[in-house]
């Protein structure tokens, strides 16, 4: 499939949540399970997910949901929205990549979170490179960060309801 040749999912074994991979104002999730995302006004992020992603009173999120299953709103705001930037996903990479580049550090809870930047990296074919260098202590996160310039959905995503009764 189209997103199994951008993807790593097998590099997918550990969950990660904005608790244990902190980049402020930008979120990122990755679990082989469901992802429940509760109670926030805004949102701005990156979901990877092998199962279902579920938004319990959100009003509102920006950034990419990568998942195996489905996505549910339960809310009452009419207002929910994704919007697939790549400046914006450009930006919330390069924070985790700035994260990862932290990965020879002594302090326990810096390395921590480096240790889940450089897994949440891996997720990304075209970012494994740099994971790599950060774990070998070669990451240098402003000649390592890439340029995202065009992603369209039809690059990742393919809706077989679409293609229902037509020849």
């Amino acid at each position: 499939t189209p997103l199994n040749y951008y993807m790593n999912f097998d590099e997918l074994t550990d969950t990660i949540n904005p608790s244990n991979l902190n980049l402020g104002e930008y979120k990122v999730w990755a679990s082989e399970n469901d992802v429940t995302i509760t109670g926030a006004s805004e949102i701005t992020g990156i979901i990877v997910t092998k199962g279902d992603v579920y938004f319990e009173n959100v009003n509102k999120f920006s950034g990419l949901i990568i998942c195996g299953g489905k996505v549910y709103v339960t809310t009452l705001n009419e207002d929910l929205t994704s919007i697939n930037s790549t400046s914006l996903c450009r930006n919330i990479i390069n924070e985790v990549i700035s994260k990862a580049s932290n990965y020879e550090s002594t302090d326990p809870a810096v390395k921590d979170e480096a240790v889940k930047a450089v897994e949440f990296l891996k997720l990304f074919k075209s970012y494994h490179d740099i994971a790599e260098k950060a774990e070998n202590g070669e990451l240098t996160p402003s000649s390592d960060k890439k340029e995202i310039t065009n992603i369209d959905y039809s690059d990742v995503l393919r809706y077989n309801n679409w293609m229902r009764n037509v020849d």
